[in-house]
């Protein structure tokens, strides 16, 4: 029965270390929009796409800040008004150049966390918001993350730091 016992936990030690992804270690994908960014390995490699015009970029950054960032957040990841996570998105992660994406604006939609509007705006710019946010999904360091930027340095000190001290030292 020892010998069983020792026997399985072998098994299940080699699968665990032939199927960990920091065993199976190969060549790095090529980089490109949508496969991870930021050096790191790409995941989604159906997803990927080349890098888009960064004029074109800039202009749908302006565009989604004015139709977009309220509901979906500077970061994409969701804003104050209860828009989605568009770097989660299936929808955005299976979007070549708007066309999954317009109908959406263009109609808006019903879904679980709420309601959006259609969005009047023209084919191009929609095009041109779907490239920005392609543009940002390429920079993500991870599935999810944020792209790329400066920490936010948050102060939450509130009330009598003495207070707080002399409570901590009690306790």
């Amino acid at each position: 029965m020892r010998s069983f016992s020792l026997a399985a936990a072998a098994a299940v030690f080699i699968l665990v270390v032939s199927v960990h992804p920091s065993a199976q270690r190969g060549p790095a994908p090529p980089q490109g929009r949508g496969g991870g960014g930021g050096g790191a390995r790409a995941t989604f490699p159906a997803q990927q796409r080349p890098p888009g015009d960064a004029a074109l970029i800039a202009r749908g950054n302006g565009l989604y800040g004015v139709h977009c960032r309220v509901c979906h957040g500077v970061d994409l990841r969701g804003g104050d008004q209860g828009g989605p996570n568009l770097l989660r998105s299936n929808l955005v992660l299976n979007d070549q150049s708007g066309e999954l994406i317009a109908p959406v604006v263009l109609n808006g939609q019903q879904g679980a966390g709420g309601t959006m509007p259609p969005i009047r705006v023209t084919a191009e710019d929609i095009g041109t918001i779907a490239e920005y946010i392609h543009s940002v999904a390429a920079t993500m360091r991870g599935q999810g993350n944020p792209p790329p930027g400066p920490s936010a340095v948050l102060n939450v000190l509130v009330g009598d730091p003495k207070a707080g001290e002399a409570y901590f030292n009690a306790g």
